[in-house]
Parts: structure tokens; sequence; C-alpha cells
């Protein structure tokens, strides 16, 4: 892991000298809460390019995967990364584990949470990036998941 981590720093570092990075703040909703993801790509690629939808850890979505947004957008990625639990909801341990408990405890809430960040809002970020098909699978309970989706964006 620690290779990986070096390597996709190195590789940004290198062509994020030529990326034109563009970043924001994007509110969507789902079931009435306001949602707030990140989505970030480079303005210097034209066209359609893959994209990634970044789940954030227990804490919510920080300041981490921000960063590791713009290091795979500065790779040419189209990035997303969503907020599962709210606007502003960013909780700290032991807090942390109640609200990551909420999304164990109802799956439906969570697919649903999901589902929102991959339609992304009125802007549509990540709109047609991913079939139903590979997302249906993702979400299921029998706990299988990809390790990274991806897919084009218009």
């Amino acid at each position: 892991m620690k290779i990986f981590n070096s390597l996709l720093l190195a590789t940004s570092l290198v062509t994020g000298a030529h990326a034109a990075l563009v970043e924001k703040a994007v509110s969507y909703q789902q079931g009435g809460a306001t949602l707030e993801g990140f989505h970030v790509y480079d303005g210097a690629v034209a066209g359609k390019r893959p994209a990634v939808l970044v789940i954030h850890q227990w804490t919510g979505l920080t300041e981490y995967e921000k960063r590791r947004s713009r290091m795979l957008a500065a790779l040419g990625y189209n990035v997303f990364a969503a907020d599962i639990y709210g606007q502003g909801i960013r909780p700290q341990p032991p807090e942390a584990g109640k609200e990551a408990g909420k999304y164990k405890g109802d799956r439906a809430l969570y697919r649903a949470r999901l589902t929102a960040a991959l339609v992304g809002g009125d802007e549509g970020v990540l709109r047609g990036a991913f079939s139903i098909a590979p997302a249906g699978r993702m979400l299921r309970d029998d706990g299988w998941q990809p390790q990274a989706a991806f897919g084009t964006s218009p």
C-alpha cells in the first residue's frame, strides 16, 4: 500500500505541473437531507475522461478525501468525493462510530446516499459515468464491493 501511495503521489506531482485543476463544492439532496460533495477535474483536459467516485471514511468528507481526489484529478480523472452523512456532519471518534453505524444498519439509506452521489444533483457531475449493473453490484447486501469504479463522464 505504501508503494502504491508513493507512486500515486509521485505521478501526481509530475503530471500536476500541467494540471489546471478545477474544484468546487456540489450541494445535492437525498431524502430531505442536504449533502455536499467535492468535484475536481483537470480543466486542461478536453472531452470525456474516466470518472472516479470517492467514498469517505467514518469521519465524513474531510481534507484527506479532497487531497486524494485532487491527486486522481491530476492524473486525468473526473473525480467526485461523495458526502454520505450530510452537509457539515463531520464526527470525530467515538461519535464517528455511531454515525457510521447508522448507515451500516440501514442499507437502504446507504444505497440512497450512494445513488444520490452518482447522480450528483442538478449538475449531474458523474451522470452517465457508471452503468446500472456495476452500481447495482456495488450496492448489494452480500458484501461484494469493487475496489474502484470507473467510467466516462460527459
